[in-house]
């Protein structure tokens, strides 16, 4: 330290620098601030967040200070959007003991659910013809795959349909639509892409006369605004049943039949004579 004196009688004094009193100061850490973001992930069954883009804010120049761990945690490990993230990232080089990194506030973060697939077998039942496309589940061993350990995720509420309404012999059944239920179920997506299949028959169905064989035309085939009835019998009912299931009864059917209003596809048409007997056959409308 140089200290001087200053006035009219400076010349009479001198001043000893030994027995100056000796004190002392603190140099900070100096503040630096970091912008970030957090990465969206999938869910891991963890809080773990991904902090990218950090910019340093504050550095003197010269300084050898850079970004060291970036991570963060996820104020929850389910899935969800916009969740916070609290971020616990940290500074490194030679310079950096000279600094104090602030924490960047209001990140948030997406955990996305995780898509999951089907596993495992199941079976079909046999079953007569009934001009729908409709699967009844025998035996089912279907498994979930990828599920976190721990988390409680189940299949429930399994539908599986034929390959196609006609007869056949080992038809292809797949799985139409599948539920999950259990207490993590909102952190999973389902998959039914490369689900397992299985095969089963449809017969010909009982009590049910071909209506060709019976002498009873239905024309024309493929039909679209009319179906036209030609038969010596008495038609008492006519039912429409399209590959849904979804059935139409026309009771007391004229010889011409409207289905102007029916959507494309393939129906069953079913007739019933006044005496009970009935009548079926496959019918397209286009």
């Amino acid at each position: 330290t140089n200290l001087t004196l200053s006035g009219n009688d400076t010349a009479k004094y001198h001043v000893s620098m030994d027995d100056l009193p000796v004190d002392s100061a603190d140099i900070h850490p100096k503040e630096l601030i970091v912008k970030a973001k957090v990465n969206d992930k999938v869910y891991d069954g963890t809080t773990d967040a991904n902090i990218t883009g950090g910019n340093l804010n504050g550095i003197i120049s010269g300084d050898n200070v850079t970004l060291d761990d970036r991570s963060g945690s996820f104020a929850s490990a389910d899935a969800g959007s916009n969740i916070e993230v609290n971020s616990s990232m940290t500074i490194k080089g030679e310079d950096a003991v000279n600094y104090k990194l602030t924490q960047p506030e209001y990140l948030t973060g997406d955990i996305i659910p995780k898509e999951i697939t089907i596993g495992g077998s199941f079976t079909v039942e046999d079953k007569e013809y009934d001009g729908t496309k409709e699967a009844t589940i025998t035996k089912n061993n279907l498994t979930l795959e990828e599920i976190i350990d721990g988390d409680e995720a189940e299949l429930t509420n399994v539908n599986a349909s034929f390959a196609q309404a006609e007869e056949g012999i080992n038809i292809t059944v797949t799985i139409d639509t599948a539920e999950l239920k259990g207490a993590d179920t909102n952190n999973y997506s389902l998959a039914l892409t490369g689900a397992p299949t299985a095969t089963a028959d449809i017969t010909e169905a009982t009590g049910i006369n071909h209506a060709d064989q019976a002498g009873i035309k239905l024309y024309p085939n493929p039909f679209r605004d009319f179906i036209m009835i030609d038969s010596d019998k008495e038609i008492k009912q006519v039912e429409i049943t399209d590959m849904s299931g979804i059935k139409r009864i026309i009771e007391n059917p004229k010889r011409r039949i409207n289905t102007s209003k029916l959507e494309d596809g393939i129906y069953l048409i079913i007739l019933e004579d006044n005496q009970g007997n009935q009548y079926q056959k496959t019918m397209i409308h286009e």
